[in-house]
């Protein structure tokens, strides 16, 4: 009898420890759809976010241009002067509308990386602090990022030298924002460099560019850079050639008439455009988004050009 009862308690035990296995799975199992549902949740509460983000930001985008509108078509001021401080007019929107931060950049406050040479951008590179030798470099590497073809200049760089050093390799066409510029030879850490290019389309403004950047222009001489300096210290408007012209020595006067009819098509008095970006944010932690608009004005009304947005 006693080893039938031994044995009989032996298939009780493997029992026991067979189901206590078995709670054990089926425990895990409810564990691992508990963390895919939370998974799926999560993922679904950050696209309801992210969509109340677009939303909310597509709504300060509309006030912003509404306001631009009612700006500029203000009879009590010119349409100009309106338009010329238009940053401050959007600034001061963002008080009234928490959750969008707002920021506005003329066009022409920086030299387009896309379409300026290289003198023009070794000359802004100089005036900026950098040598010589490295102002040439970081022209041709800028142009040899951006041409469409693989022929590297005298001192630039190609796809060979980018993938023999592990790095992106050149778009071989125009930059689309400043944030691309840092992978390109030469500007892993030049910030301050970077600072003075832009991808935006516009004509140089006198009043608002960096000096290097104006010091890049043609006909521009030291001294003339110097009194555009002095004159924006002063707050007064340095848009008008012919007036700054009058304020010069007679040497630096006779090199800005004569690169005059290259500056007409290069610099102006007011910006050609305005580009507003707009930061929203939802939910906790905050899922955000930026929408940017290029504003242009025809007369007094203020109309979008581009609008997009991107998390």
């Amino acid at each position: 009898m006693t080893p039938q009862r031994g044995r009989s308690f032996d298939r009780r035990g493997f029992a026991l420890i067979a189901i206590l296995w078995l709670i054990v799975a089926m425990a895990a199992v409810g564990l691992d759809d508990t963390a895919g549902a939370r998974s799926s949740l999560a993922t679904a509460q950050n696209r309801m976010e992210l969509t109340r983000s677009e939303w909310h930001a597509e709504g300060c985008g509309e006030v912003v241009r509404a306001a631009s509108d009612a700006a500029v078509g203000d009879t009590l001021i010119p349409a100009t002067a309106a338009w010329d401080t238009l940053d401050r007019t959007i600034q001061s929107l963002g008080v009234g509308f928490p959750g969008c931060a707002l920021s506005a950049r003329a066009a022409g406050d920086r030299l387009n990386v896309n379409t300026a040479d290289g003198d023009a951008l070794s000359a802004a590179f100089i005036a900026s602090g950098v040598d010589e030798s490295r102002a040439d470099s970081m022209a041709d590497a800028l142009l040899d990022w951006r041409d469409a073809d693989t022929i590297p200049r005298l001192r630039g760089a190609e796809a060979s030298w980018y993938r023999a050093n592990g790095r992106p390799l050149p778009t071989n066409r125009p930059f689309e924002d400043e944030a691309q510029i840092h992978l390109v030879r030469g500007f892993e850490a030049a910030d301050s460099q970077i600072a003075l290019l832009g991808v935006e389309p516009g004509k140089i403004l006198l009043d608002r560019a960096p000096l290097p950047v104006i010091a890049s222009l043609p006909g521009m001489t030291a001294e003339t850079v110097a009194r555009i300096a002095e004159l924006r210290w002063r707050r007064e408007p340095v848009g008008d050639l012919n007036v700054l012209a009058a304020l010069l020595s007679a040497d630096a006067r006779t090199k800005l008439t004569t690169a005059y009819q290259q500056l007409t098509q290069l610099v102006a008095k007011e910006p050609d455009a305005w580009v507003v970006r707009i930061q929203s944010a939802s939910g906790t932690p905050p899922v955000g988004v930026v929408e940017e608009l290029r504003l242009v004005r025809a007369g007094r009304r203020v109309g979008v050009t581009r609008a997009r947005i991107w998390p």
